[in-house]
């Protein structure tokens, strides 16, 4: 039926958005949204997909339907990201009715990721551990690690407020500096330089620079360009902060 050949299409889209905003590739965003669709019956599949926008564009006894997803954030989540493949590779063994598919998708987003005071402790040990690595003393290394602390619960507290990444990684950057200097000022930690790039190992866009330049490699040059001016205007906004 047309209306479950919409609903069919509305949650392909549902997936490709999810596999965006967790980070993943184009192309895979691209593929897993063709292989879904085929495995349903359409007979063409085409779908365009850069870093704010996924259009797809089915056809299905000579009517074409067409929808369109705004994008509004990316970030990283690779248990997402394993998650829809999962259920990409499941839907093309054996496509589900429209139904069963609504609810699988929604379950996408049900699983608890990491808890509060799990994700602290990464930050702590990833700043100590890089804050040696470039040559810190074991006192860098502890401030490095309670200015992550600080940084998480930053980054935690602003984000609810929506604000623009380059904004919100300037402010993270400029107060979690100024954080080191007071942490020096009181005796723990002695290298600036070394507590500061232990921090900024938590905030180099790594992920998105690495995904973009995969999309140019596979041919994706506007998803790519767009994926590499994005993570660059981060890392600007991370160094301003840490400057200023």
């Amino acid at each position: 039926m047309e209306k479950d050949r919409k609903k069919i299409i509305s949650c392909i889209l549902d997936i490709g958005e999810r596999l965006l905003e967790a980070g993943a590739e184009v192309s895979r965003v691209e593929d897993t949204m063709q292989r879904i669709g085929l495995a349903y019956g359409f007979e063409r599949i085409d779908v365009f997909t850069i870093i704010s926008t996924i259009n797809i564009s089915a056809a299905f006894d000579g009517e074409t339907y067409t929808q369109t997803r705004r994008i509004r954030k990316i970030g990283v989540d690779m248990e997402k990201i394993v998650r829809c493949n999962d259920l990409s590779r499941k839907l093309c063994i054996r496509p589900e009715p429209p139904c069963e598919l609504i609810k699988d998708v929604e379950a996408l987003d049900g699983v608890k990721q990491y808890s509060f005071f799990q994700v602290l402790a990464a930050y702590f040990i990833i700043a100590f551990a890089f804050t040696l690595f470039f040559g810190g003393s074991i006192g860098d290394g502890i401030s490095a690690g309670i200015a992550s602390l600080i940084l998480r619960l930053i980054d935690f507290s602003f984000k609810k407020l929506n604000l623009h990444n380059f904004a919100l990684y300037f402010i993270n950057s400029f107060i979690v500096g100024l954080a080191i200097y007071i942490l020096i000022g009181i005796g723990i930690g002695a290298s600036y330089d070394r507590i500061a790039m232990g921090n900024i190992m938590l905030l180099i866009p790594g992920i998105g620079l690495t995904t973009s330049v995969r999309d140019m490699i596979t041919g994706d040059m506007l998803s790519g360009i767009l994926g590499f001016l994005a993570a660059v205007i981060q890392a600007i906004a991370i160094g301003l902060g840490f400057a200023a």
